[in-house]
């Protein structure tokens, strides 16, 4: 038997009851599997119908809303400008030095004791230690911005170039 001679088999279509029974049930936004199932009808014929009224995908159920456009009578008119003006620290905190207990009053006491460890280990193995240790003394105060001068203190000014 010839290829060509095979008949293709008719397109099974569904009847307008049927039909608005099926958009019925997609506005419902059940799953095309489904409303073939409910209409005993063969899913490429209910998505080929429901595809061709633009019901085939969910999201076209609920279309995007509009996007809201803004007109004004003079350009400019929409700018907004904050102002602010970045935090000043004065002391060094735990988040850079990585060191809480300073801030307890622990600092001193700690770094005595590490200055007494490394001085015991230098002593037992010089050989090890050839230049000195550490410097262990705690600083009073670290300060990241200094304190400004009288004379530097100037308020902030905001100029608009109109």
């Amino acid at each position: 038997m010839d290829r060509r001679s095979v008949r293709r088999t008719k397109r099974r279509m569904l009847d307008p009851r049927q039909l608005q029974y099926a958009v019925d049930l997609r506005h419902q936004r059940l799953h095309l599997r489904h409303i073939a199932q409910l209409l005993r009808a063969p899913f490429s014929t209910v998505a080929r119908a429901l595809s061709r009224l633009g019901l085939g995908r969910l999201r076209t159920l609920n279309p995007k809303p509009p996007v809201q456009r803004y007109e004004w009578e003079r350009p400019g008119d929409l700018i907004h400008i904050d102002v602010k003006s970045p935090a000043r620290f004065r002391k060094v905190g735990h988040r850079i030095t990585g060191d809480r207990q300073r801030h307890s009053g622990q600092a001193e006491e700690i770094c005595r004791h590490r200055a007494r460890v490394y001085e015991q280990a230098r002593q037992r193995q010089p050989r090890r230690w050839s230049r000195s240790t550490r410097c262990w003394h705690q600083p009073g105060v670290v300060l990241i911005n200094p304190p400004p001068h009288e004379t530097e203190i100037n308020p902030a000014t905001l100029v608009m170039a109109a």
